[in-house]
């Protein structure tokens, strides 16, 4: 007996949640997003993480994602990932050394905008095309057998709702964060993410020379 379209859609938006506990460039960016400029900024990051995981879902459903796992495009994105992660990492760096008060300044070092940089970070990461190439396609594109593609799209938008609420959640925390410790804590903070942005960028360029 097939699950009910309730039951797919809340099973989905559950290993969504669940997906956003992992430690990524994707978190930390939102973090440092939120502690540095507040809620909004780190929300805008969130809206474009979600939009990349919404051009995932089409293609798997229109059988094109299959074609993008090819080595060659594989190698292409752990380098491109890697230039743009260095970039952040860069700007993030840059940003923590000018006083929080002082925004306008602040900007001209940190000027990306976050749903792009949202959308690139999730986009261009080889390991998210690799999960919905292997594990949420699949499971998305199992329902075919017993529901219309407009029902199975809907139950795919249930992993995006979960990523959507677990991302809004990281992002209200650093939001919070950010009017309630000093500003030499959330500094060292922003400096700490940027470091490990700066490691993934590194890891990133590695994979596609070994691979």
């Amino acid at each position: 007996m097939p699950r009910s379209t309730e039951m797919i859609f809340f099973t989905n938006a559950l290993l969504g949640l669940a997906l956003v506990g992992e430690i990524g460039q994707v978190n930390l960016e939102i973090l440092r997003r939120g502690i540095r400029y507040g809620f909004i900024n780190a929300f805008l990051v969130v809206l474009g993480v979600v939009s990349a995981d919404l051009v995932y879902l089409t293609l798997s459903l229109l059988g094109i994602i299959t074609i993008l796992n090819q080595p060659s495009i594989l190698r292409a994105l752990w380098i491109i990932g890697g230039l743009s992660i260095g970039i952040i990492a860069i700007q993030g760096f840059k940003s923590a050394m000018i006083p929080r008060d002082q925004d306008s300044a602040c900007d001209k070092y940190d000027d990306s905008n976050p749903f792009v940089t949202g959308f690139s970070l999730n986009f261009l990461h080889p390991t998210n095309l690799i999960w919905w190439v292997t594990i949420l396609g699949p499971i998305i594109i199992s329902d075919l057998a017993a529901h219309a593609w407009p029902i199975v799209y809907l139950n795919g938008l249930g992993i995006l709702a979960g990523g959507l609420i677990g991302c809004t959640l990281l992002a209200s925390g650093a939001g919070m964060l950010r009017t309630r410790f000093p500003v030499w804590i959330l500094r060292h903070v922003a400096i700490g993410s940027s470091c490990i942005m700066l490691m993934f960028a590194l890891k990133f360029f590695y994979t596609a020379l070994v691979m």
